[in-house]
């Protein structure tokens, strides 16, 4: 009976605050994702690890200190190497140790690797060791049984097509389009070693892991995700984007928490006069806090919910014909969508104020 229709415009600003709030950070985390997206496929791993320029070859020992480094989840040992056909058809080879690839594999945003696919019944009775192959390498190959002339050893390997599966980046990039895959125990690696670690770990200790590769590995290169990641986040557009969202955020978030201050200061004089009445009736200052809370929120939490509503439908309205890709440094588009945990914290932060004002002006009133 109390209320006014003074509180119905604040509420439409509040809900008009709401949904800028939240669509902007929906479309700065759509963003983030795309960037961390090109960062995987730029880098293929968290870490990268090149030696093929080292002066000392990897061993056994340096790949268990190289695991050993902190923040290590998954280390896979490859070696890139290529194979000839008689007809001079050229396809890249890694020979993987398939469980450990398989497991880093599983670590990153890619497709699975398929792991089961190279064990040793895999072969046939003709000794044909088996191979998963990219679409380039299964057209060059074909899926029958081919032979193949191993890099500068010159030995012949029978391989057989029994899978097929996009290249890892950290591959494609080294190896290009035409790549199988196959186990490491179908080749004589002994007399050529591991040239690309591929490590996966959130929390790589990356001054260690350069330490320990620089002393076991001479000379080989140490990339990492993170520095990709950086460096696209640093980019002119991506880094104006943000910029100028935290800007319209914190306008945005200003106008809120003003319009909501001056829709309780409006109402103030009635609470004031009802805690005093109630006061007066024998009611703590407690429950006269809670029977104003009880009054007020009501109107405020429906603007929250219109404004968190607004931002839900902008997001599955506009988003699907939204390109980001000129924001996401690699020219892959990615998907605006509805993220509950961002509409909920800017609604939670306006009923935070809200309540603590609310509150506040109990306790004032009460003394």
């Amino acid at each position: 009976a109390r209320s006014s229709l003074i509180a119905i415009l604040p509420a439409f600003a509040l809900v008009l605050v709401l949904a800028t709030i939240s669509f902007g950070g929906l479309v700065r985390a759509a963003i983030t994702r795309g960037e961390v997206a090109a960062s995987w496929q730029q880098a293929g791993a968290d870490a990268v690890i090149d030696t093929v320029n080292s002066s000392l070859p990897v061993t056994p020992a340096a790949r268990r200190a190289l695991a050993a480094v902190p923040g290590v989840q998954h280390l896979a040992a490859i070696t890139l190497t290529a194979g000839v056909r008689a007809d001079g058809t050229q396809v890249a080879i890694a020979a993987v140790a398939p469980r450990q690839y398989a497991a880093l594999i599983a670590a990153t945003p890619g497709p699975r690797f398929p792991a089961a696919a190279l064990a040793r019944h895999s072969g046939r009775a003709d000794g044909a060791v088996p191979a998963v192959a990219t679409r380039a390498a299964v057209a060059a190959l074909g899926r029958g049984t081919t032979a193949l002339v191993i890099g500068s050893a010159g030995y012949i390997v029978r391989f057989r097509v029994v899978a097929a599966a996009p290249a890892a980046p950290a591959l494609a990039s080294r190896a290009g389009p035409a790549l199988i895959v196959v186990p490491n125990w179908a080749l004589h690696v002994g007399g050529q070693p591991p040239n690309l670690m591929l490590i996966t770990g959130p929390r790589l200790d990356q001054g260690r892991l350069r330490a320990v590769a620089a002393r076991l590995v001479p000379g080989g290169s140490v990339t990492f995700r993170s520095a990709a990641l950086a460096g696209l986040a640093r980019a002119p557009l991506p880094h104006g984007a943000y910029v100028a969202y935290a800007v319209g955020a914190a306008v945005a978030a200003g106008f809120g928490i003003a319009v909501l201050l001056v829709w309780l200061l409006l109402s103030a004089g009635s609470r004031d006069a009802a805690l005093a009445r109630l006061a007066a009736m024998g009611l703590s200052a407690r429950q006269g806090s809670w029977l104003m809370l009880a009054e007020t929120l009501p109107e405020i939490v429906v603007a929250i919910a219109a404004g968190t509503g607004c931002a839900w439908a902008l997001a599955s309205l506009v988003g699907p014909d939204l390109s980001l890709a000129a924001f996401t440094g690699s020219g892959a588009g990615v998907q605006v969508r509805a993220s509950p945990a961002a509409m909920a914290l800017a609604a939670a932060a306006l009923l935070f104020v809200a309540v603590a004002t609310l509150a506040g002006q109990a306790i004032v009133t009460s003394r």
